[in-house]
């Protein structure tokens, strides 16, 4: 990415790395910082920040310093992630859409789903066939700079796939594709427009899609998936609720949701609960609040499923999780990442942004998710071939589940 930036002076490095410490300090919700020695990591740290020579170095160290954390929704976002660079999609053609979702199979990048009426489809694209490389560039070589730990997750390297396989409206992709069968051959996607509406879920994070998508499946399943957890889109949440009030079965899918605001996943769950409830406790350093479940219109009865996968994370988490414990949906497809705390975001000097988790979040039984994430009742496992001949293996595996109740009534 080119990084037009200036870089910051050594006084004011210093002041990002106080304020991003006293914030720790102050606001975290675990007054023990879950074992590790805050003040001592402000000793260790301090003199390596004075020596730092540039700003790619200081957010080297400021990610290590709050790593020792070893929890989510802390990290460090530098100016530069906020501007219209020019490596994804960023020009004034505006971003682009492939339409495809990517993933890992067995460490191959492999198509997950073709949007509808997308640029991938218009090319031919199909689920199940593995990316080997973008406009000659193999994929290996992104995924060369995850550690093991980031690749095991699932979460980093899906993000980083889907990014790359983005660019400007009208841009041409050139991708090699290697098809269930082992052949292999090239396809060109011209990207059509991007997403229409974004949101700021957190203020100071960057925008991101903010898409719904609603419709009646075979077999009289409602079928609703959101891509973010945000006041945007509550009216069209809510007339998908009603248009599928009716249905025989209701499919919520949370894949690739990386979460958004609390009381949305609040206001959901309230159109799928006949009486009152919470999915959970958020416990802060002094204060405990929590997230309750309020019965309101339009209000779906019948079964749920939730469809989650790597990328299902916080809200979408809290969700799942809850809806799980309590009996009101089961979950299918692949575990969460873990990465459920709350946080907020600071603007420090010099642009830094600084995202802090302030909260730790417990399911309605106590079970704390951060780390753990939740695991799907129905697992799917993903194959090239179950890809090409499903389509969709999770709302494959939806109906089933449906069935199923059917058949017990």
């Amino acid at each position: 990415m080119k990084i037009s930036q200036k870089e910051l002076d050594p006084r004011t490095r210093q002041q990002v790395f106080e304020a991003v410490w006293n914030r720790v300090n102050v606001s975290h919700f675990d007054p023990t910082f879950g074992g590790v020695n805050w003040p001592a990591m402000k000793k260790k740290y301090a003199p390596l920040v004075a020596k730092a020579k540039n700003n790619a170095e200081l957010y080297t160290l400021l990610n290590q310093l709050i790593g020792e954390l070893k929890q989510s929704h802390f990290s460090i976002l530098p100016p530069e992630a906020y501007t219209m660079g020019d490596a994804v999609g960023k020009d004034e053609r505006g971003e682009g859409s492939s339409g495809l979702t990517l993933g890992l199979i067995a460490g191959a990048p492999t198509v997950f789903a073709v949007a509808a009426d997308s640029a991938a489809q218009q090319a031919g694209v199909l689920p199940g066939a593995q990316l080997e490389a973008i406009d000659g560039k193999p994929l290996t070589t992104l995924l060369a700079r995850l550690t093991p730990e980031q690749l095991k997750s699932g979460f980093l390297p899906r993000a980083l796939l889907n990014r790359a396989v983005g660019g400007n409206e009208g841009q041409k992709r050139v991708l090699a594709l290697r098809e269930p069968d082992g052949s292999t051959r090239e396809v060109a996607v011209v990207l059509g427009a991007g997403p229409k509406k974004r949101d700021n879920v957190l203020p100071g994070f960057p925008p991101y899609p903010a898409e719904l998508e609603s419709k009646r499946l075979d077999g009289d399943i409602g079928y609703v998936r959101f891509s973010l957890f945000t006041a945007l889109l509550m009216d069209d949440l809510r007339k998908a609720i009603k248009e599928h009030a009716s249905a025989a079965g209701l499919i919520l899918d949370l894949r690739g949701n990386p979460g958004g605001l609390a009381p949305v996943t609040y206001a959901i769950a309230g159109m799928l609960s006949q009486k009152p409830g919470t999915l959970g406790t958020m416990k802060q350093r002094t204060v405990t609040v929590q997230f309750p479940i309020l019965p309101q219109a339009p209000r779906y009865a019948g079964p749920v499923a939730v469809l989650t996968d790597e990328l299902s994370a916080s809200c979408s988490e809290i969700l799942a999780g809850g809806l799980q414990e309590l009996k009101r949906a089961v979950v299918i497809g692949r575990k969460t990442p873990g990465m459920v705390l709350p946080s907020a975001i600071d603007k420090l000097p010099g642009g830094v942004r600084f995202q802090y988790a302030f909260a730790d979040f417990k399911t309605p039984r106590g079970v704390l998710l951060e780390g753990k994430g939740v695991t799907p009742d129905i697992p799917v496992v993903l194959t090239p071939q179950s890809l090409r001949s499903l389509g969709d293996p999770d709302i494959a595996a939806a109906r089933t589940y449906f069935q199923t109740q059917l058949e017990k009534k």
